[in-house]
């Protein structure tokens, strides 16, 4: 390796250290508990994972996977549910320049709030979705909420507004909203996978500041 190729290599890391150092990043998977729309009881759930997981493991739904248990939970997918958080950032985060709310993924259609403030709405489970949050935390205890529709209810206003039913021969509902929801096709159902349309915070979340 010549002195030059040595040279350039040596500054090329530099930078990406650099950014690296400065940025601090804080998981958020702890604490995040559970409801459907509406209701008041908050049970404990897992983060990063779906609405379907957090069920089963309350005994409020059979394993959809034994024998024909899956005809019993299509229920799951017509409601709307509500997870939420509470965290306390590090000292040292609050005196960060810019701080943001990152998540890697979200399935698929839902609004996420930090303190009762709107952060804005997701539609796109394949996707990181970021939200600027510097102005809005509190040095003690945040709340952090995410409130998810129904991704069949969403797909079927999307369906009538567009008045259009593409091909979805996948789809196992009365109503073929997979088309217009930009969520994993198999979900709505496939030669080789029942149908269970979830919705939850399925990919991981930090608190990212810099």
């Amino acid at each position: 390796m010549t002195r030059l190729t040595a040279f350039i290599l040596m500054a090329s890391l530099f930078p990406a250290t650099g950014l690296q150092a400065q940025l601090e990043q804080v998981p958020l998977h702890e604490a995040w508990t559970f409801a459907e729309a509406g209701d008041t009881v908050f049970r404990a759930a897992i983060v990063p994972g779906t609405v379907h997981q957090d069920l089963m493991r309350h005994g409020t739904i059979p394993d959809p996977y034994v024998g024909m248990n899956v005809d019993s939970v299509h229920w799951v997918e017509e409601r709307d549910w509500n997870y939420r958080c509470t965290f306390i950032p590090p000292a040292g985060l609050l005196d960060r320049e810019h701080a943001e709310l990152r998540f890697e993924g979200l399935d698929t259609f839902a609004e996420v709030l930090l303190n009762g403030r709107s952060l804005g709405r997701t539609d796109n489970m394949f996707r990181t979705w970021t939200f600027p949050v510097k102005d809005l935390l509190l040095s003690g205890e945040n709340v952090l909420e995410v409130r998810f529709i129904s991704p069949v209810k969403e797909g079927t206003k999307r369906l009538k507004r567009y008045g259009l039913q593409l091909p979805a021969d996948n789809d196992a509902g009365a109503v073929r909203v997979s088309p217009y929801v930009r969520k994993a096709a198999y979900h709505f159902g496939w030669d080789w996978a029942p149908r269970l349309v979830t919705s939850g915070i399925w990919r991981p979340v930090e608190l990212v500041g810099w």
